[in-house]
């Protein structure tokens, strides 16, 4: 199966492995682009079984995955649409799409991944993260909004509701070394571009975390609002 005639990145196969690397303009922004590439890579890639692993990263060594495009925000109409109509370049339904994908999904990470970025990495099964290049941050809090990639639901499955918390409302960077202590990437390596191989770590999510799940977004974020209202 083919996979070309993509805008925002170029997709690679060989030997069962699908690397896709971003290249789109300066800092891989995520906008209709993106996510029309996105649906489109994983409507193949689930009909697709002779591909096994999906490498996602960054022709830029500086930044992997930017944040959401927040021209889209201001361009906004305040005229309702269906769902159905919004799904397709909808940031949470195509992050969805990503992490349900049969294939086992790998971000490979260097410089910032900040917002729906970070979201993105989420959204993968396995995290690995350049130790002195890799940073990421929620910001959303620190602009007045929320995170609205999925990314609150699965940080709170992965690292726990507190320290999920911490990550939003600090509305700060994180760097490599923080991540993996905090659980949020599965390994840091002194640079992932290196020949050091990949040890993979599959983590079981006990009975509480799995209580997390997307449908308890809006519930999440209540929480969220709730904390910030504290004086």
């Amino acid at each position: 199966m083919a996979y070309q005639g993509y805008t925002t990145f170029k997709a690679q196969a060989e030997d069962g492995i699908l690397t896709v690397t971003f290249d789109f303009g300066t800092v891989n922004v995520q906008g209709q682009e993106m996510f029309a590439d996105l649906n489109g890579l994983a409507m193949r890639l689930e009909r697709d079984r002779d591909i096994k692993v999906v490498v996602f990263q960054s022709a830029n060594p500086e930044i992997w995955v930017c944040h959401y495009d927040t021209n889209l925000l201001k361009d906004m109409s305040t005229e309702a649409v269906s769902r159905e109509e919004a799904k397709l370049l909808d940031l949470q339904v195509v992050l969805e799409r990503i992490s349900k994908l049969p294939q086992a999904t790998i971000a490979k990470l260097e410089g910032f991944a900040r917002g729906g970025g970070h979201e993105f990495a989420l959204a993968c099964d396995m995290r690995f993260a350049a130790r002195g290049k890799y940073k990421f941050m929620q910001m959303e809090v620190g602009m007045g909004i929320l995170p609205c990639g999925g990314g609150a639901s699965r940080m709170a499955r992965q690292v726990g509701l507190g320290r999920a918390l911490e990550i939003v409302l600090s509305a700060r960077d994180f760097d490599a070394d923080e991540a993996e202590a905090l659980k949020a990437e599965a390994y840091w390596l002194y640079q992932a571009t290196s020949k050091t191989p990949a040890v993979k770590r599959f983590q079981i999510a006990d009975d509480q975390g799995l209580e997390h799940d997307m449908e308890n977004q809006r519930n999440w974020e209540t929480l969220v609002m709730n904390v910030q209202d504290i004086k």
